[in-house]
């Protein structure tokens, strides 16, 4: 497996923060409950087109994120 060389910091912009407010919605009208931070890192992620790379399955459900799992 080829470790991850480099991180770009993605700012938390007033986009990143309605993407944040959608999934959050969306979450809530699902009956799920998501930490802000965790809610947070989708949002970045969905709004820049980002897969997000994770073992935690809490991202599993939340829409329109694209997901890479890791096992650990």
């Amino acid at each position: 497996m080829r470790a991850i060389e480099t991180f770009e910091v993605v700012d938390y912009t007033i986009p990143v923060a309605l993407v944040h407010a959608r999934l959050a919605a969306a979450t809530a009208a699902r009956g799920l409950t998501r930490s802000r931070p965790d809610l947070m890192i989708a949002a970045a992620a969905v709004h820049t087109g980002r897969v997000l790379i994770t073992a935690d399955r809490d991202f599993e459900p939340i829409a329109d994120l694209k997901l890479r799992p890791v096992l650990l």
